[in-house]
C-alpha cells in the first residue's frame, strides 16, 4: 500500500505541469508606461546656475593701449522651452593699461539662449543685453552693453556640466559732446561650470 501511495504522489507531481493553465489577462507589469517617451537632456522648467572665469582680449582700444585682462561671472537661466532659456548674469572684469592703471567694468545683463544638444554635448548660442558700470582713473560711466556668445558644454551628469564659452562685449559710450563718443570692444574666452536643478 505504501508503494502505491508513493507511486501516485510521484505521478501527481510529475504530471502537474501538463494540467496547468495559462491565465489570460492584462499584463500588469507594464501598465501605465508610455512606450513613446523620449528622454530630453533639458525640458521646460529646468534651471541652472553658472560660474565662469575668462580671459579678456581687447580689440578696441587695441592691445597697445589696453592689456589682456580677466573676469569672473555668475549667472542663472531657466528653460522656457526644450531649447530656449532665459535668465541673467553679473560679471566683474578688469584690464591693465600701458600706464599701469586699471580699467574695470561690471556688466549686469539679461540673457536669452538657444541651445541644441547631441548626446552629452550642449551648444548654447546666447545674446546678453544690459548695462555696465565702467571706471578708469576716476572717470565713471554707466551704459549699454551687448554681448553675443557661444559655448560648448559636456554634460557630466544630470546635475553638472563643464565647458568653454566665448563672446564679444560691445560697450558704446555716448556723451553730450559727440566727439567724446567711443565704443569699446572686448572679446573673451573662458571656462564654465553649470549646476543643473
Amino acid at each position: 500500500m505504501k508503494r502505491i501511495f508513493l507511486f501516485l504522489c510521484t505521478a501527481l507531481l510529475l504530471c502537474t505541469p501538463f494540467f496547468a493553465q495559462d491565465i489570460d489577462g492584462p499584463d500588469t507589469t507594464t501598465q501605465g508606461i508610455d512606450d513613446t517617451y523620449v528622454y530630453k537632456i533639458n525640458q521646460i522648467g529646468d534651471q541652472f546656475i553658472e560660474l565662469g572665469i575668462t580671459i579678456d582680449v581687447p580689440i578696441r582700444p587695441s592691445a597697445s593701449q589696453l592689456k589682456t585682462g580677466g573676469a569672473g561671472t555668475i549667472g542663472y537661466q531657466r528653460f522656457i522651452a526644450d531649447s530656449l532659456a532665459i535668465g541673467g548674469n553679473v560679471s566683474f572684469a578688469y584690464s591693465k593699461t600701458i600706464g599701469r592703471n586699471i580699467f574695470y567694468f561690471v556688466p549686469m545683463m539679461a540673457k536669452i539662449s538657444y541651445q541644441f544638444s547631441t548626446g552629452k554635448f550642449e551648444f548654447p548660442i546666447s545674446l546678453n543685453i544690459g548695462g555696465s558700470f565702467e571706471n578708469y582713473i576716476g572717470r565713471s560711466y554707466f551704459g549699454l552693453t551687448i554681448k553675443p556668445e557661444i559655448g560648448a558644454y559636456w554634460r557630466y551628469s544630470s546635475d553638472w556640466s563643464f565647458g568653454l564659452h566665448s563672446g564679444v562685449y560691445i560697450m558704446p559710450q555716448w556723451y553730450k559732446d559727440s566727439s567724446d563718443n567711443y565704443t569699446g570692444i572686448i572679446t573673451d574666452i573662458g571656462l564654465s561650470v553649470r549646476y543643473h536643478f
